[in-house]
């Protein structure tokens, strides 16, 4: 007996089943039953994504995220940096104005 036997699918859909989804949902319930974690829909999640690599990229692009991040946040603290000169300089320009 197969595990779509019965099942209201065609016979190429049923063999996508038995050769292409079968083996990966079985390792996967296999390690969910190994591991048995609290979350298991993100046990999951996480274990398609590592099967898949999309674990690896996703880090590659946090990486390349938070390296984009860092480069806007040093040109924003120089444009406030010059935004303050420019004020000191205004404000020292006025009080030299206001004294004579």
């Amino acid at each position: 007996m197969s595990v779509v036997d019965g099942l209201p699918f065609t016979e190429d859909k049923k063999s996508y089943i038995v050769e292409t989804l079968d083996p990966i949902l079985e390792e996967m319930v296999s390690d969910v039953l190994t591991d048995v974690p609290d979350k298991p829909i993100g046990y999951m999640v996480s274990w398609l994504r590592r099967r898949s690599g999309l674990a690896t990229k996703a880090k590659e692009s946090l990486a390349e995220k938070n390296s984009r991040l860092k480069q806007e946040l040093s040109a924003m603290r120089s444009s406030i940096e010059e935004a303050g000169t420019a004020i000191q300089t205004e404000d020292k320009h006025d009080e030299d104005e206001d004294e004579e």
